[in-house]
């Protein structure tokens, strides 16, 4: 009848082999492209940021400047303009009365309403802030910035973004329109 001896025939094993070699054709390529995954999403990241602030300025009408430190690679983006206080019918008082205060308090509430115009990002680990060139000044280190306006337009520049493997992207903005593009630089 049957043997009572159990295990596995060469062909079994071999089918096996294959299947795995096959799964692993497939699945190398996706983890290779995860890698260059954290380029793109910092690249596309960054570009929303520069978005934001010419769309801030506009909307605003207001001057928005972005940094870029290069070495902490982080992206400020802020307000240049000092806000404003609300216009109250002089505060209650008479004309040629002040409103008396000690100065500390607007301080505070000075710097938080900064704060809150103020927006960082920081580029991930595996992704450096590679140079920023203005004017066909290319910078590598220190800060950079660019200047949004009112009318839309900016001081224009390229940010280059580079991961561990010298993939590198880039973001051109256009200074009359302060339009942002992203592409990805050929490996030279």
């Amino acid at each position: 009848m049957f043997s009572k001896d159990k295990g596995f025939t060469l062909i079994e094993l071999i089918l096996v082999l294959v299947i795995i070699g096959f799964l692993t054709s497939l699945v190398a390529p996706a983890i290779t492209s995860l890698a260059g995954l954290k380029l793109k999403t910092a690249t596309r990241k960054m570009a929303a940021g520069l978005r934001y602030a010419r769309s801030q300025a506009v909307t605003t009408g207001s001057e928005y400047q972005v940094v870029f430190d290069i070495e902490k690679g982080e992206m400020i983006i802020e307000s240049l303009k000092e806000e404003e206080k609300p216009y109250s019918y002089n505060n209650g008082y008479e004309d040629g009365e002040e409103e008396e205060s000690n100065g500390e308090e607007e301080e505070e509430d000075d710097s938080a309403k900064r704060m809150k115009k103020r927006k960082t990002y920081t580029v991930p680990k595996e992704v450096r802030l590679a140079r920023v060139v203005i004017d066909g000044e290319e910078i590598t280190e220190d800060q950079a910035w660019i200047d949004f306006y009112p009318n839309g337009s900016c001081s224009g520049g390229e940010i280059f973004l580079m991961d561990e493997k010298e993939r590198e992207y880039r973001i051109a903005l256009e200074f009359i329109t302060g339009i942002v593009k992203i592409t990805e630089e050929e490996e030279t």
